[in-house]
C-alpha cells in the first residue's frame, strides 16, 4: 500500500487547507491561482495481455454497487452516476477489476461514498465550521473544501490509484490525487472529448490533466486520435473498448433459422439516431412482409420515434420495450436475425459534436452471434468487420442501411455465417477477461 508522505507527517491536514485558504484568498485579488503543487507525469507503455481471470469475491455497498474485494491493492473509482442503466462498462470496472475497491460518485465531482457517507464528512470538525460559514460563499472556496476532503479519504483509506471516469471528472479531481500524491487514471469515453458544449466547459482544464495522469484510456483509435489532437501526448494514451463482454451470457442466436427480426439497444438520443434506424426499416418492410424491429431503451428522443412510427404506420411492425436488464437483452439478442444500429455525429445545437467510443451493445450483438448493420462512425469500425461480421454504411446514408437489412432479411445463410464469424472474433477480443486484463496491466505499471 501507499505509504504517507514526508509532508503529510509534518503538516496536520487541517493546518494545510488553512494555510491553501488563505493563500486562495491572497492569490484572488489578483488572480494569480497556480497549481500549488504540481507533479511530473507518469510514463506508461500497455504490454500485449490476453487473458486474466476475473475476482471471485465481491462485496455490494450500501449504495447498491457490486465492488470486487480481492488482492492487497485499493482502487478508487469515481464516477457521476449511481446506477445509470447505459453506463455497464463502470460497473464491470468495479465489479472485475482484481483490487479492493471504493467507489466515489454523484456529479463532475463526485461527493457520495459507497457506504453512504458525504465526502464531506471527511472534513474536520473545525473545517466543517469553516465549510458551514464561509466555504460556500464563492465556488473556488467550494471547491478546495472538496477537494481536501478527497485528499483525507485517500490517504486515509490508503487508495493506491484512482479511475476517474470521463474526462471532466478527471478535471475536477485532478488537484486532489496530485496532492495526495496518489496516481490517477482518465477513462475517455466519447462525449466528453467531441461534444462541443463539454469541450467548451472543460476544454481548458483537459491540458492539467493531460500533464498530471498517470494514464489516458480512450474507448476506440478513433476516440484516442480526437484525444492527441486536444493535446494529448500519444505516449500516454492507450486505446481499448470501455468493458468486455460476459460471453456466458451473451450468446446462443442462430440468425439462420431466426425470423427476420432486428433488435436495437440503446438510449433513444442523437448520436444513436433511432430516428434514422426507423426510416431506414420503413423501406424494408415494404419489402418484406415478415420483417420485425423491436428497439430497446429510452431518452429524448423516443416519443419524436413513437410518433414517427405511427406516421409510418408501423405500430404493428416496431415494438418499443424499455431498458432491460443484461439477462433479457442477451435472451432477445438470441431471437433476432441482426442488429442495427445508425450512429451519426450530434449537429443539432447542445448535442453539436457527440459521438459514440465503441458502443457496447454492438460488442454484445457481434458475442451473442448476430451480424450488425451499422455506420462507419468512431469506434464502431473496430467492432464490425465489413463484409464479414456486418455490414456498414456512411452516416445517414438510410438507402444503404436499407439495402443491408434487406439483404440480411432475405438470406438467413448469409446471416449465419456472419454472425458466427462475428461470435468467434468477440471470443478472441472482446471477453470480459480480456479486456479487464488490458485495464489492469495499465493499473499495474502505474503503480
Amino acid at each position: 500500500m501507499r505509504k504517507p508522505d514526508p509532508c503529510e507527517e509534518r503538516f496536520s491536514p487541517d493546518k494545510l487547507i488553512i494555510l491553501q485558504f488563505v493563500t486562495v484568498y491572497k492569490m484572488a485579488s489578483t488572480n494569480t491561482f497556480q497549481e500549488l503543487l504540481p507533479s511530473a507525469p507518469v510514463q506508461v507503455n500497455l504490454p500485449t495481455c490476453c487473458y486474466l481471470p476475473l475476482p471471485h469475491q465481491t462485496r455490494t455497498t450500501v449504495s447498491g454497487f457490486v465492488c470486487a474485494d480481492e488482492g492487497e491493492r485499493r482502487v478508487c473509482v469515481l464516477c457521476p452516476n449511481q446506477n445509470a442503466y447505459s453506463e455497464t462498462f463502470i460497473r464491470a470496472h468495479i465489479r472485475y477489476l482484481p483490487a479492493h475497491v471504493r467507489v466515489i460518485y454523484g456529479g463532475w465531482f463526485p461527493l457520495v461514498i459507497d457506504t453512504g457517507e458525504l465526502l464531506l464528512d471527511y472534513l474536520s470538525p473545525l473545517l466543517k465550521t469553516i465549510h458551514r460559514h464561509v466555504g460556500r460563499t464563492a465556488k473556488f472556496t467550494a471547491t478546495l473544501f472538496k477537494e481536501h476532503a478527497l485528499r483525507t479519504f485517500l490517504r486515509e483509506n490508503c487508495i493506491d490509484v484512482v479511475l476517474a471516469e470521463y474526462g471532466p471528472t478527471a478535471t475536477k479531481v485532478s488537484r486532489a490525487c496530485t496532492h495526495a500524491h496518489v496516481p490517477y487514471i482518465v477513462f475517455f469515453h466519447g462525449f466528453d472529448a467531441f461534444h462541443e458544449n463539454t469541450l467548451r466547459i472543460f476544454g481548458k482544464s483537459y491540458q492539467r490533466v493531460f500533464t498530471d495522469a498517470a494514464a489516458i484510456i480512450a474507448a476506440g483509435h478513433a476516440l484516442g486520435e480526437q484525444l492527441v489532437r486536444l493535446g494529448a501526448p500519444r505516449e500516454k494514451i492507450h486505446c481499448m473498448p470501455a468493458s468486455g463482454v460476459d460471453l456466458s451470457l451473451f450468446y446462443g442466436a442462430d440468425p439462420s433459422s431466426a425470423p427476420p427480426h432486428f433488435c436495437a439497444v440503446g438510449r433513444f438520443v442523437e448520436k444513436k439516431a433511432p430516428h434514422l434506424t426507423i426510416q431506414a426499416f420503413s423501406a424494408v418492410k415494404r419489402q418484406s412482409a415478415d420483417a420485425h424491429m423491436t428497439m430497446v431503451g429510452n431518452g429524448p428522443l423516443l416519443e419524436q420515434c413513437k410518433e414517427l412510427v405511427k406516421t409510418l404506420h408501423l405500430e404493428k411492425a416496431i415494438t418499443f420495450l424499455p431498458p432491460l436488464p443484461h439477462e433479457e437483452v442477451a435472451r432477445l439478442m438470441r431471437s433476432a436475425r441482426a442488429f442495427v444500429q445508425h450512429s451519426v455525429t450530434a449537429q443539432t445545437p447542445g448535442n453539436r459534436g457527440d459521438s459514440e467510443g465503441i458502443p457496447i451493445a454492438i460488442v454484445e450483438a457481434a458475442a451473442s452471434g448476430l451480424p450488425v448493420v451499422s455506420t462507419r462512425h468512431s469506434g464502431i469500425p473496430e467492432i464490425v468487420t465489413e463484409g464479414e461480421t456486418g455490414f456498414l454504411v456512411e452516416e445517414r446514408d438510410i438507402n444503404g442501411m436499407t439495402e443491408y437489412m434487406l439483404q440480411l432479411a432475405r438470406d438467413p445463410a448469409l446471416a449465419g455465417k456472419m454472425g458466427q464469424a462475428a461470435r468467434e472474433r468477440a471470443q478472441k477480443i472482446f471477453s470480459m477477461e480480456a479486456l479487464i486484463a488490458r485495464l489492469w496491466h495499465i493499473f499495474e505499471r502505474v503503480l
